[in-house]
C-alpha cells in the first residue's frame, strides 16, 4: 500500500475478501472487504475497502476507498496481483 505523495510503502498479505455488492452492467463493479494475513491498516482509513472495476473478464481498475470514497493510499502490484488471484479463486473473474 502507498500513501500518494511519499515515497514510503507496504506490502499487505491478504487473507480473504468478501463481495459487498456486485453491480452488473456493461462493466461489472465488486465492492469488497478484506481480511489481512499480513500488514496493518494506516490510521489514516477507517473503513476501507475496494472497488475492483472488470470488463469483459479483465481488471482494469483496482480502488482502495475509505468510507466508500476514493483514499489518498493505492494498492502496490503485489497486492494488486494478490487480490487478482483471490478473486479468480472465488470464481468472480
Amino acid at each position: 500500500m502507498i500513501q500518494y505523495g511519499l515515497g514510503e510503502y507496504s506490502h499487505w498479505v491478504f487473507s480473504d475478501v468478501h463481495v459487498d455488492l456486485m453491480e452488473e452492467d456493461r462493466w461489472k463493479n465488486l465492492h469488497l472487504s478484506f481480511e489481512l494475513e499480513k500488514g496493518e491498516i494506516p490510521e489514516g482509513l477507517t473503513d476501507p475497502s475496494l472497488l475492483v472495476v472488470i470488463d469483459q473478464g479483465t481488471v482494469m481498475e483496482i480502488v482502495l476507498q475509505n468510507e466508500g470514497c476514493d483514499s489518498e493510499y493505492k494498492l502496490t502490484d503485489m497486492e494488486k496481483e494478490q487480490l487478482i488471484t483471490l478473486l479468480k479463486d472465488k470464481k468472480l473473474i
